[in-house]
Order: C-alpha cells, then sequence, then structure tokens
C-alpha cells in the first residue's frame, strides 16, 4: 500500500513540475504550435472629451477613447495619419461634418459613430496609402454628399482594408455612394471581410459595398449587404 502511494506521489509531482512550465494564456496553434495572446491595450494617449479628441486628432499621435464623448456642432474635420482607438466607446454627432477629413496610412478600430443627423461625410472624406477599419460601426441617421460612403468618401493609390465593420446609415450620393467607399481608383487595393452593410445607398453610380471602382482590385469575404437600416445594438 505504501509502494502504491509513494508512486500516485511521484507522478503528481511530474505532472506538476510539467504544467509549470506551460506559460499562462498560451493555447495551440493551427499548426500545433503555441499561438500568442493578442494585446488588447488601448494604445496612445488617453482622450475622454471633445476638447481632447480635437487636440490627439491634430497632433497626429496614436490615442484611444476613455469615455463616450459628444462632437460640438462646429466639429471641423482634420487630416490624421495614426492610429484611433475608440476601446469600445461612442462618438456621437450634433452637427454636419464628417469625423476626419483625410486619412493618411491611419488605422481606426473599435468605435461606434452615432446621431440623429445627417452628415456630410463619413469618418472621412478621402484616404491615401494603407488604412484600415477594424470593428467599427457608422449608426448615424444618413449621410448625404457627391461621392459618399459611412467610411470613406474616395481613395486613390489607397489599400483599404475593412474588418469586422457595418453601416447602418443612410447613404446619399449626388455622384457615388457605398456603405465602405464611394469610389475607388489608380492602383487601389480593397478588402472587406466579416463585414455588414444595413443601409440603403443611393446614387447614380451606387454599390452595397463601394459605389464605383475604376481600376481597384477588390475583394469582400463574408459580408452582408441588407436593404434596409437596423438599430445600433
Amino acid at each position: 500500500m505504501k509502494r502504491t502511494i509513494s508512486i500516485l506521489v511521484i507522478i503528481a509531482m511530474m505532472l506538476a513540475s510539467v504544467l509549470a512550465i506551460i506559460p499562462v494564456g498560451a493555447t495551440e496553434g493551427a499548426e500545433g504550435g503555441d499561438s500568442v495572446v493578442e494585446d488588447t491595450t488601448p494604445v496612445g494617449t488617453a482622450v475622454a472629451t471633445a476638447d481632447e479628441f480635437k487636440a490627439a486628432v491634430e497632433a497626429g499621435k496614436d490615442f484611444h477613447l476613455t469615455a463616450n464623448i459628444i462632437l460640438p456642432a462646429d466639429w471641423a474635420p482634420k487630416d490624421f495619419g495614426a492610429t484611433f482607438d475608440g476601446n469600445g466607446k461612442t462618438i456621437t454627432f450634433v452637427g454636419t461634418a464628417g469625423l476626419f477629413n483625410v486619412l493618411k496610412s491611419a488605422t481606426i478600430k473599435n468605435v461606434t459613430l452615432l446621431g440623429e443627423t445627417e452628415l456630410t461625410s463619413g469618418i472621412a472624406t478621402n484616404a491615401e496609402g494603407d488604412v484600415r477599419f477594424e470593428s467599427v460601426t457608422v449608426g448615424v441617421t444618413s449621410i448625404k454628399g457627391a461621392n459618399v460612403s459611412a467610411f470613406v468618401g474616395g481613395a486613390t493609390k489607397a489599400n483599404l482594408t475593412f474588418v469586422n465593420c457595418a453601416n447602418r446609415a443612410f447613404v446619399n450620393g449626388t455622384n457615388t455612394a457605398g456603405a465602405f467607399a464611394g469610389w475607388t481608383s489608380g492602383s487601389s487595393n480593397v478588402v472587406i471581410e466579416g463585414c455588414r452593410n444595413y443601409g440603403n445607398i443611393n446614387a447614380p453610380y451606387a454599390g452595397g459595398y463601394i459605389g464605383a471602382a475604376q481600376g481597384a482590385s477588390v475583394t469582400i469575404k463574408n459580408s452582408i449587404n441588407g436593404t434596409e437600416a437596423a438599430p445600433v445594438v
């Protein structure tokens, strides 16, 4: 009996030693290796007010929200070329201007845009370079302009990536309109993956995802184009 107990104790000690060297949070990857746990720590400067948001955009540095904010009626969009992490918060519009002017090699993620208003542009009027949107929802009432979308109005020679994004606004263009881009041209590359459009899109050149894609490479994966706006959850 004592011999059996001793063997069990030795086995238990060996198992404890093996478990002690396995990294906490590691998971087995698709190829049998360990996958690195994604760091979800918000990037850059913490922003909690509309004034701080304005200052961060003008500074052109990475920043993240720590609270929901309301942009004033006189909000004036500026160019932006860094990472903005909404950190799961909301931005509410009371005026008619969009969020940014030109996005220049920027990343926008983890934010929901709200407002019972009609914007003259979506998140940005134009995009240049590598621009990525990740887990972004546009839930304003409507967007109306010449070449518009809920995300980017137009892009020339840009690489646009949309992952897990959604549009719930009605988009009306006098020329081109789409949920994610009004138009793209030149050597632009567009990837739309895991995204949803629930808004009506109206324009002479309209598309559920992109209004007009001239000379652009477009890839759409696992995405849905609906027919009417759905409430923001």
